[in-house]
């Protein structure tokens, strides 16, 4: 499966992921929506950073996956300290995702930016927007 992942402009998190600063993304939600069960070890991550016109600017191959169950707020916050070397978070990021009752982790490799290539877009193209496809090529632009 290919999914489509907006990352904000502002955010360092692509910079990050490129240069291996990073080496897991995290998405959370108060309920079970995208990414959530969606992801798989294998799937292929393509990064946009939405802003209106959805040009994805890098890829990545998803290594490892970890849904999380229902949390409490000390469960979060330990599972964000315990990947903490690889999330790279930022205080602001993690205050946004210590609210979240679901997390989910993944770790991905072989990341690597491309010569930019619009998608259609379905979401609305927020940070933390998340796009499942069976192929990216359906909605290449």
């Amino acid at each position: 499966m290919d999914h489509i992942v907006y990352v904000t402009r502002s955010s360092a998190e692509l910079k990050e992921l490129l240069s291996g600063e990073r080496r897991a993304i995290v998405r959370g939600s108060l309920g079970k929506r995208a990414p959530y069960g969606k992801v798989k070890a294998g799937d292929m991550l393509f990064f946009t950073t939405g802003n209106g016109t959805s040009r994805v600017k890098a890829t990545a191959v998803v290594s490892k996956v970890y849904d999380s169950p229902k949390l409490t707020p000390e469960e979060n916050e330990s599972i964000l300290d315990d990947h903490d070397e690889k999330l790279q978070l930022t205080e602001t990021e993690k205050e946004k995702l210590s609210k979240k009752r679901y997390l989910t982790l993944i770790e991905v490799a072989d990341v690597n930016p491309v010569v930019p290539f619009t998608v259609t877009a379905y979401g609305s193209g927020e940070d933390d927007d998340w796009e499942s496809f069976d192929n990216i090529d359906s909605v290449i632009q």
